[in-house]
């Protein structure tokens, strides 16, 4: 049965810096000093409390141990002996106790790992020095062949033991030499499965040659020889690994700590599962990682990257990933200048579930400076877009988990502010812990509208409830769809039709000239006389007429006229004399009454000439043959001793 590997590797940086604002997605609080180890930092349990420790390296004979409270602060500094320049650390349980042992370089001419023993309680024994290849630079822990024992991987830079030293780990803490890998002038290591066959890797850079060095595992301690690649940079220091990109597949990302420019680029090298790399991005130009960490710091899902800025660099560069080989990339200032980021771990020191930072400052000061991952605080920003008119003023605010709120765009929190155009305006917001968010609002500016209407129109134009009956350009102050002035112009023409009307006995003349007409019954629901399409109309019966007149495109109705004109006019006997039909045609007919027999008969048209005439009427029945009569109005008169009566008879 294989044992259970309890394995602690930290790739290390450090620093103190002010808070972190990365992307509004992740915030580090200002650092805490400890007083520890200046050169390396680690993190592990010691004690089995379920709490983070930290361990740390000064460049003397000691390891020094800050037990954890739990709540992102440390206890008092312990001392153990690690026989002489102690320098990297890594951890695991060596023994098979269940508590977390140390390995440390001795970065000397001599070249040693010491293995320090915990004893459940974080403290440790006298060490036991492993003889390993000169000024060990890097370690790391690994299960090399399988065994189920914590392995060891220490790089050395110096002749004569320029390589990589392969320590098999055994029950007991004793380790076993097996073939070393050369190459010479390594500095930093990484372990990973590279071509996906189960076993264990090892990538390490070299900074004689800017090299990266990839040897496939056998799974027996054991490694085929090195397939390298340029680092694409000057002096690779550092080297971690992931997947970067989500496609399965272990990608290498290398620090470098070039004199300067864009040789200390930062280069990730993706990986195809065969071992093989070459292609690079390079994602941190101009920047040192003089060490690099590969963890999720957003809980996003995509691994993200924590670099230390060595060389007189004191910053803490952190790489936010988007799980698609890319990173955002963000580098802190250290407000004293004297600190140098040394060396990094991350864990969660405090028990949010969030990961944190811990450096080691790199001076002669021994001292550790812990910064604690927190909660990114909620800004808000007037809570929705706005929308003002051009002129008017706007009070924008910023709400939500902020103590101070800054805006963009000359704004001040609070304070009402005249936009003049549409754009988005940013509030930065502070918290307690001097952390940052943001957020964005979209004011836009409505202009003022400026129009005209030209209309022409028939008798009068109705616009926005203004109605207008003459000719002529009248001004219109309204409100626009967004609340603001709209000044319209309106330019209106008013075609009035006449429909004044003449009348002249039976005939009704219509004033308007050149117009196209229509006359109406009235008494019939104005209903259309055929064939009545001219200027004058001459009633045929008594009744109400009308006239609609069309004319310019305009179409109006003049009002009814009374007719009641047609038939007789005048009559002086004592029984009325009939005429019909009237209008005629054609034939009309005359009765008379006995009284009215030996009269006259004349027929006269509007003008008063006679058209027909016959002396003493014989007969009570007169049929008068108008045939050979023009269309027109005509009088009929019955005249017996002095008396008459006279018909107005219309002839069609």
């Amino acid at each position: 049965m294989k044992k259970r590997l309890l394995i602690n590797s930290v790739l290390g940086a450090a620093i103190f810096f002010n808070t972190l604002y990365l992307a509004a997605q992740v915030c580090f609080t200002p650092p805490v000093h400890i007083n520890s180890g200046k050169n390396e930092v680690h993190s592990a349990d010691l004690n089995g409390d379920g709490k983070i420790d930290l361990i740390s390296s000064a460049f003397g004979s000691n390891v020094i141990v800050n037990l954890g409270n739990g709540d992102g602060t440390f206890g008092m500094a312990n001392v153990f002996s690690s026989n002489s320049a102690s320098y990297k650390i890594a951890s695991a349980d060596f023994d098979g106790d269940g508590d977390v042992d140390l390995a440390v370089t001795n970065d000397d001419v001599n070249g040693t790992v010491s293995i320090l023993l915990n004893n459940g309680s974080g403290s440790f024994g006298s060490p036991t020095a492993i003889a390993v290849g000169s000024n060990p630079e890097s370690i790391i822990v690994g299960d090399f062949n399988d065994d189920g024992d914590p392995d060891l991987a220490v790089v050395s830079f110096n002749s004569p033991f320029q390589s990589v030293t392969i320590l098999l780990g055994s029950t007991g803490s004793t380790f076993v030499a097996a073939p070393t890998l050369t190459g010479g002038g390594f500095s930093a290591i990484t372990v990973a499965d590279f071509n996906g066959d189960n076993k264990l890797d090892i990538a390490t850079t070299k900074k004689t040659d800017d090299l990266v060095y990839v040897f496939l595992g056998n799974g027996d301690g054991t490694f085929a020889s090195a397939f390298t690649f340029s680092s694409n940079g000057d002096n690779p220091i550092s080297i971690t690994n992931g997947d970067y990109n989500n496609d399965g597949f272990v990608d290498i990302v290398v620090g470098h700590d070039g004199a300067s420019g864009p040789t200390t680029t930062t280069c990730l090298f993706l990986g195809n599962g065969t071992g093989a790399y070459g292609t690079f991005s390079a994602f941190a130009t101009y920047t040192y990682n003089s060490s690099l960490f590969s963890v999720d710091f957003n809980g996003d899902g995509h691994l993200d990257l924590a670099g230390a800025g060595k060389s007189g660099f004191s910053t803490v560069n952190v790489y936010l990933g988007n799980g698609l080989g890319n990173f955002d990339s963000h580098m802190f200032v250290v407000n004293n200048s004297t600190f140098l980021t040394q060396a990094i771990t991350v864990a969660d020191f405090n028990g949010d579930s969030k990961l944190d930072i811990a450096t080691a400052n790199g001076t002669n000061t021994n001292s550790n400076a812990i910064i604690l991952n927190t909660i990114v605080p909620v800004i808000n920003a007037n809570g929705s877009d706005l929308e003002v008119c051009e002129g008017n003023s706007v009070t924008l605010f910023g709400s939500g988990d902020g103590t101070s709120y800054t805006w963009n765009n000359g704004v001040t929190d609070n304070v009402p502010y005249y936009p003049s155009s549409t754009s988005d305006y940013i509030v930065t917001g502070y918290d307690a812990n001097g952390c940052k968010n943001v957020d964005t609002i979209t004011i836009t500016v409505n202009q003022p509208s400026y129009g005209m209407v030209i209309e022409t129109a028939c008798g009068s134009f109705t616009l926005n409830s203004q109605t207008y009956t003459e000719t002529g350009v009248y001004p219109q102050n309204l409100i626009n769809k967004h609340g603001c002035d709209s000044n319209l112009t309106v330019d209106i023409t008013i075609i009035n039709v006449d429909t004044s009307l003449i009348v002249d006995n039976l005939i009704i003349t219509a004033n308007a000239t050149g117009a196209a007409y229509q006359w109406l019954d009235c008494d019939n629901a104005f209903a259309i006389i055929s064939d009545e399409t001219a200027q004058s109309y001459t009633a045929t019966a008594n009744g109400n007429y009308a006239v609609e007149i069309t004319q310019n495109s305009c179409v109006d109705t003049s009002s009814c006229v009374s007719i009641v004109s047609v038939g007789t006019i005048e009559n002086s006997f004592s029984r009325r004399i009939n005429l019909f039909p009237n209008p005629t045609t054609s034939i009309s007919t005359l009765l008379l009454s006995n009284s009215t027999k030996n009269a006259q008969l004349s027929i006269v048209d509007i003008t008063g000439k006679e058209v027909y005439f016959m002396n003493d009427i014989k007969s009570d029945k007169v049929n008068l043959n108008l045939t050979k009569l023009n269309k027109g109005i005509y009088f009929v008169k019955v005249i017996l001793n002095e008396k008459q009566e006279v018909i107005k008879l219309i002839k069609e």
